[in-house]
């Protein structure tokens, strides 16, 4: 878990914000008091300098703008730093260009010729991800070895459940 803001607010109390596993964790005077797994809200309407909010279990936690920025900024920079998050991003783009080929090419044009054009731009993106990934996976064999194996002991369990039924 990492701390990406630490603040006091106007009433005195001492607040956490870590970021860990996709979630925002908030502790106020040393207590853990939730989790969130939205992130920060913008307000409707800003309450003073307050514009930003995460939404825990217990209570919300009011931020400026200033605070919301530096929190997106500092996880940003976390999850840059991790290649596991790296490769989501590439494996994201991949199949969102995968599900484009998916839809387009299976809607009517009209006889415009256009579905064919979003296909071949679908095909391009979806190419070069499936490079990209290709080459991440190359450059990382522990990461790739990882999910391999992961995946190998999905599909055992699947096949137990099938055959073990």
């Amino acid at each position: 878990m990492q701390t990406v803001l630490s603040k006091t607010t106007a009433d005195g109390h001492n607040v956490t914000i870590a970021y860990a596993d996709y979630e925002l964790h908030v502790t106020v005077n040393g207590k853990y008091i939730g989790s969130s797994c939205v992130g920060i809200c913008k307000l409707k309407q800003a309450q003073g300098r307050t514009t930003h909010y995460i939404p825990t279990d217990t209570i919300n936690i009011g931020l400026t703008s200033d605070e919301a920025d530096l929190i997106t900024d500092r996880i940003e920079a976390i999850c840059d730093a991790d290649p596991r998050d790296q490769r989501a991003e590439i494996v994201s783009r991949l199949s969102s260009a995968l599900e484009d080929i998916r839809y387009h090419s299976g809607r009517e044009d009209g006889g415009t010729g256009l579905r064919f054009d979003d296909v071949r731009k679908a095909r391009e993106r979806a190419k070069d991800a499936q490079a990209e990934l290709d080459a991440f996976d190359a450059a990382h064999p522990d990461i790739k070895a990882e999910i391999d194996s992961i995946e190998a002991k999905r599909n055992a369990d699947a096949h137990r459940a099938v055959y073990n039924a």
